[in-house]
């Protein structure tokens, strides 16, 4: 199924997350899990669901835009 093509980004552009919290874990490591998308879905989100990136550039004025697929979607 493809992702949709409008998003809640594209209604409200002024609008940003900002997550915090500290992790016992190496900097490198904690920042790889948050920037690599192989390893954020493994991790990211609800347990069982599937992630999908459609776009995934966590720099500074980039876009990241996913989908989360539960078990009752998956084809």
């Amino acid at each position: 199924m493809p992702l949709p093509t409008e998003t809640a980004a594209d209604f409200y552009p002024d609008r940003e997350i900002l997550s915090s919290r500290v992790f016992e874990a190496p900097m490198a490591e904690v920042f790889s899990a948050w920037t690599n998308p192989e390893i954020l879905a493994r991790w990211w989100g609800p347990k069982g669901f599937t992630k999908t990136f459609r776009e995934f550039n966590p720099t500074p004025g980039g876009e990241w835009r996913s989908r989360f697929m539960g078990p009752a979607e998956e084809p």
